[in-house]
């Protein structure tokens, strides 16, 4: 049987690399309904980037998060 030990840290890596791109174009398209909508919805606005900015402060550190979660399988 071939060794899949470096397949579970691959597919994570792929997957928390989409889920960021994908919330990127996310962001935008809801950024300009914000801004286009009211002024009012400029709170709406900087609270969705806040957590943008924490979801992708999250998967900088997907690298550390692989490997502990990797470590916990074997």
């Amino acid at each position: 049987m071939p060794s899949l030990n470096g397949l579970f840290a691959a597919l994570t890596t792929w997957l928390l690399n989409l889920i960021t791109v994908a919330g990127g174009f996310f962001l935008l398209i809801d950024l300009a309904r914000h801004v286009f909508s009211t002024p009012r919805d400029l709170r709406a606005a900087g609270i969705d980037i806040a957590v943008f900015v924490i979801l992708l402060a999250i998967a900088s550190q997907s690298n550390a998060i692989v490997t502990w979660a990797s470590g916990q399988i074997r």
